[in-house]
């Protein structure tokens, strides 16, 4: 009804259900229940989102591994012809009832892009940042990971089949874990590129 606050709700059964299992295989009996609803608020070039979701899979054989899963996220973001910047945060929280162990997750996510002196010098930056706790301390970790990219395009359509551009590209990776310290790691990595398009009609 209202075009700048769009609402949505979603429900999905999965069944996974096998038979004639080949011996020493294990049955396969899972029923999984999803509820997700969505919200989003839209004003010129801005776009802020809520969603959340809920999931429950009921494992029936005598096994009895049910999970539960519950997520929520918040994106604001704005989007422009030449300056992008669009962030995004969720929680989940998933119980694995057999053991009644509670498995933290939160996340942040962060994508920004644009261009500036008439689109000749371009740049992307995509970053994640990741906390995962067990409430039975078998997981305590933290994970960063960066990609950006710059390029400058000193000519378009050159001849009306070349437009070349040339910049740095990189990536940067650090884990840290505080159950298992040696698992800890940092990886960079920075490029020179040289690239070009090339148009062909045939």
């Amino acid at each position: 009804k209202f075009q700048s606050l769009p609402i949505g709700l979603s429900y999905q059964k999965s069944i996974q259900d096998s038979a004639h299992e080949p011996s020493g295989t294990p049955p396969l009996k899972l029923h999984t229940d999803t509820v997700t609803t969505r919200i989003n608020y839209i004003k010129g070039n801005w776009n802020f989102g809520l969603q959340g979701g809920y999931s429950y899979q009921n494992d029936r054989t005598p096994q009895d591994s049910d999970t539960a899963s519950t997520t929520c996220s918040l994106s604001p973001g704005y989007n422009g012809e030449h300056f992008s910047l669009i962030p995004n945060f969720s929680y989940n929280r998933s119980k694995y009832y057999p053991t009644g162990v509670i498995t933290d997750t939160y996340t942040l996510n962060l994508d920004l892009r644009g261009d500036i002196f008439k689109t000749r010098l371009r740049y992307e930056l995509a970053a994640t940042y990741n906390i995962t706790q067990a409430s039975d301390d078998s997981i305590d970790q933290q994970t960063f990971n960066l990609d950006f990219r710059t390029a400058y395009v000193p000519a378009e359509n050159i001849k009306d089949i070349f437009t070349p551009s040339l910049g740095l590209m990189g990536k940067y990776n650090r884990t840290v874990d505080h159950i298992y310290p040696e698992a800890d790691k940092n990886e960079f990595i920075l490029m020179f590129f040289i690239s070009t398009n090339i148009s062909i009609s045939l």
